[in-house]
């Protein structure tokens, strides 16, 4: 006989998982506010500013359980740098 407490968690964590698109839209999201929210504090110059950034990115990507390393990290930074750090 199979143990019941097993297959519960199990049962639990697929009702509860999201849809892809629902993530990505939550990290997209979640990302465009980190940034927004980053580049809006004081930096005494731009290398600070962009290390700031990519380091409020990684730490979205470590919520969602993502490598802060390769891809899509690297076209999420090339993103930023290209909208939202112009100068």
């Amino acid at each position: 006989m199979g143990n019941t407490a097993d297959a519960a968690p199990s049962a639990h964590h697929a009702q509860t998982r999201r849809p892809r698109h629902l993530r990505r839209t939550n990290l997209a999201e979640e990302i465009d506010q980190v940034v927004t929210r980053t580049l809006a504090r004081p930096w005494d110059n731009a290398d600070a500013r962009s290390r700031g950034v990519r380091r409020a990115t990684a730490a979205v990507f470590r919520r969602y359980m993502l490598k802060p390393v390769g891809e899509p990290y690297d076209s999420t930074v090339a993103y930023i740098e290209a909208h939202y750090l112009v100068d």
